[in-house]
């Protein structure tokens, strides 16, 4: 099984709320510390959306599923081990990968505009390879699509290595989305698990 949606961020959100859905309070204690509210929603709004996709494709109680992380970062579910996550937040949306079906990275990215060239341009040449930078072409979904595999590769390898090629693991696929006009969806999974379908979108008014 596996399910991939989105929402829009909302503003306000109480993070103790995500509580009564998810065992996560250790981690809804990191949040609430942060001094910038905006990272404080950005943060409530992907929990929220994880718990409601759990609820909504996977038929699952989510308020008995222990939310923790491993040393690099990487987000887990202590008591079920069979369900693979990964989330990601940028500009208005959040973002959240599920499968059962082995390791999953995801990312969002909000496509640059020509006004950005000159940021993209140094990105580019910093951190691409000469097969990302061709991929990348010389537009702004280019770039995003590329930025959007490369840390979603980061993710399906736990975040164990910034130094990663997306190109050169034949190991995995690659399945990018467009969202809201502006915006690139990429999910990182097995070769052998089968493609995510489109983004379903979540209306943020539920939480």
């Amino acid at each position: 099984m596996k399910a991939l949606t989105y929402c829009k961020i909302k503003d306000g959100i109480d993070p103790t709320q995500i509580c009564t859905r998810l065992d996560c309070r250790e981690y809804v204690e990191e949040i609430m510390k942060r001094k910038s509210r905006a990272s404080i929603n950005e943060s409530c709004a992907a929990l929220f959306l994880l718990a409601k996709t759990l609820e909504d494709e996977f038929n699952e109680d989510t308020s008995v599923l222990k939310y923790k992380k491993d040393e690099h970062g990487r987000p887990y579910f202590e008591n079920r081990e069979d369900i693979s996550f990964s989330l990601s937040h940028s500009g208005e949306y959040a973002v959240c990968a599920v499968t059962t079906e082995g390791d999953v990275g995801v990312d969002i990215e909000k496509t640059p505009t020509d006004e950005k060239r000159e940021r993209t341009e140094k990105i580019k040449e910093r951190f691409f390879s000469e097969k990302e930078k061709s991929r990348a072409e010389k537009s702004g979904k280019g770039f995003a699509t590329v930025w959007t595999r490369k840390e979603a590769y980061y993710k399906y390898n736990g975040g164990r290595s910034h130094e990663l090629d997306s190109e050169n693991d034949k190991s995995v696929a690659y399945d990018s989305f467009e969202i809201a006009e502006k915006y690139i969806v990429t999910v990182c999974r097995d070769i052998k698990s089968e493609a995510f379908s489109e983004p379903r979108e979540i209306k943020s008014g539920i939480f």
